[in-house]
């Protein structure tokens, strides 16, 4: 197959190396650990008495979480011999505007979520109970002590994601697809693997607009601007109730 970069690559470090077959390979083991953990934590904590409400068991299945998708990326990095830019792990060539770019992406990705909610509150109200209910799943998921959820929600579950995503899965899938097929299946994954149905549509366009942040720098910096803030604008809303 062409390399569709070929005669255009800014550096050696994009697209990495792996392709959409070690992508693959990286989903099915990082939801499989994931699974494999959260069973076992969840059955410690049953035998200590620990309910499945407990914050502990929470945040320590959040961790388990995260850290499925950190090994898969460290461990891709690890086989194809390459360095952590391959990842996105490095500077823009202009940070300020790349963190710009990053805090219009997410303010605009926040403002089309609040739109797709407007107009299922309109015309499909079930739907729009229904996207309440996963949202307010996803906050009650994070619950708990103020600096806990704000680390979580602000600073961990954003940086993993777009390393995972954007770095590892966009970034193997770019290595041998063009950017609209490349950057719509890494969107895919992103919306699906979240599990919120009636969510997908936002998140799918999330997906997409990190991944054209991450392609325009081919750093991480302004794709984690927009995801903080479209996370911190989105947390904000739900306790005030925009």
């Amino acid at each position: 197959m062409p390399d569709p970069l070929a005669g255009r690559r800014p550096d050696p470090g994009f697209p990495p190396p792996w392709g959409p077959a070690e992508v693959a390979l990286g989903l099915l083991a990082a939801v499989s650990l994931t699974i494999l953990l959260v069973f076992a934590l969840t059955g410690v904590a049953g035998l200590v008495g620990l309910g499945e409400s407990s914050v502990l068991l929470r945040y320590l299945a959040f961790v388990a979480t995260e850290g499925c998708f950190v090994v898969v990326a460290a461990a891709a990095l690890l086989l194809s011999g390459t360095g952590v830019e391959a990842l996105g792990l490095r500077a823009p060539t202009k940070s300020a505007v790349a963190v710009g770019e990053g805090l219009a992406v997410g303010a605009l990705l926040v403002a089309l979520t609040r739109g797709w909610a407007l107009a299922l509150a309109r015309w499909a109200p079930a739907l729009h109970e229904r996207l309440l209910a996963e949202e307010q799943r996803q906050i009650d998921y994070l619950a708990g002590p103020w600096p806990l959820l704000l680390v979580a929600a602000l600073l961990a579950a954003p940086a993993v994601e777009e390393l995972f995503f954007r770095g590892f899965v966009f970034g193997g899938l770019r290595s041998r697809l063009d950017f609209p097929l490349a950057s719509a299946a890494s969107a895919l994954v992103f919306a699906l693997i979240h599990l919120m149905p009636v969510s997908a549509p936002p998140l799918f366009v999330v997906g997409l607009g990190t991944a054209a942040l991450y392609e325009r720098h081919h750093s991480l910096l302004p794709s984690l601007t927009a995801h903080v803030t479209y996370n911190g604008i989105a947390l904000a809303g739900s306790f005030l109730g925009w």
